[in-house]
């Protein structure tokens, strides 16, 4: 997308928060009515909450298999990863999207959301097909957070959820790696 069409859409998405928290008991209002009435309405609702949940259920067969580890996605993919000088490069496991979002135990969507929100910087790496490639290091980094928001969510009685505290301690730690890396993890140098 453009830096224009980018722009869009942010406001886009401004004014429909705006217009939902204006009208929200409304369009919660006609909703029940459309439920209560329209058949058709209420198959779907109740189709999504199916998938939902079996959704839920795969990703608890997940965490499962994550505890007995899963060797051949554990690993990652491993890439050459150069310093910005290209003088010394390090071997680094990268993961997508999805991988990350089973290593922390959070939906994808939740990743995207945050990626496209800019609560979560953008990915260093894009595989030719378009997908997101995070390092091992980065995960490390998310994950970490991730795990100390949640106790300290838990503690205050909230719900896990993406807030400023943790979305500035992920973007200052994030921001401190070079192209995702560690600056001591560029040891190797290029023979020419």
């Amino acid at each position: 997308m453009t830096e224009e069409e980018n722009q869009e859409k942010a406001e886009r998405n401004e004014y429909m928060r705006n217009y939902y928290a204006e009208n929200r008991e409304r369009i919660l209002a006609r909703r029940k009515i459309r439920y209560a009435n329209d058949p058709e309405y209420k198959r779907k609702l109740t189709e999504q909450r199916r998938r939902t949940r079996q959704r839920k259920r795969i990703l608890e067969k997940r965490d499962v298999r994550k505890e007995l580890g899963d060797t051949i996605r554990d690993k990652g993919k491993p890439m050459k990863i150069y310093n910005n000088q290209r003088t010394h490069y390090a071997i680094v496991r990268m993961f997508t999207v999805g991988r990350v979002a089973d290593i922390i135990g959070i939906k994808r969507t939740h990743i995207y959301n945050w990626i496209h929100g800019e609560r979560l910087p953008e990915a260093n790496y894009v595989m030719k097909n378009g997908w997101r490639l995070f390092t091992e290091y980065e995960v490390q980094v998310i994950q970490d957070c991730v795990r100390r928001a949640r106790i300290r969510m838990k503690r205050g009685g909230y719900d896990f959820r993406m807030d400023k505290r943790l979305e500035e301690e992920v973007k200052t730690k994030l921001n401190a790696l070079v192209g995702g890396v560690p600056a001591y993890a560029f040891t190797e140098q290029d023979e020419d």
